[in-house]
């Protein structure tokens, strides 16, 4: 399950990663629940990403918080990520990137987006 709220505001209050580390621990002081926290400027696909990697990667201590600024942070974290794990990307998507040679999201990311029409339109 993913929750997205909008969270403007808080940076004058405390940084991105305070506030993920804030709602994770009161989500599971709440409800005995383990979550991983993504914050990021675009809910879709970002915030997904950086959920995914506060999950899979230990050295993020279960939040991930990344800012437009940061294009070489979020370009590894995309490297990093299986294309099947983008939002959206089922497991047809997935076989077609696959047979392109995309199996990260950074490559999907640079991707001509007339490939994406071309080539994985549901007819082809």
């Amino acid at each position: 399950m993913s929750l997205f709220i909008w969270a403007g505001g808080i940076d004058n209050c405390m940084t991105f990663e305070e506030y993920g580390h804030q709602l994770r621990d009161h989500v599971f002081r709440c409800t005995g629940l383990t979550i991983g926290v993504g914050l990021a400027p675009t809910k879709k696909p970002l915030a997904k990403a950086c959920q995914y990697s506060s999950k899979t990667r230990p050295q993020f201590g279960g939040v991930l918080a990344l800012t437009a600024g940061q294009r070489n942070r979020i370009d590894k974290m995309l490297s990093l990520m299986p294309v099947e794990e983008v939002w959206g990307v089922g497991g047809r998507t997935t076989s077609k990137l696959h047979a392109m040679g995309i199996t990260t999201a950074l490559e999907l990311a640079r991707t001509n987006p007339c490939i994406h029409k071309t080539k994985l339109h549901r007819s082809s």
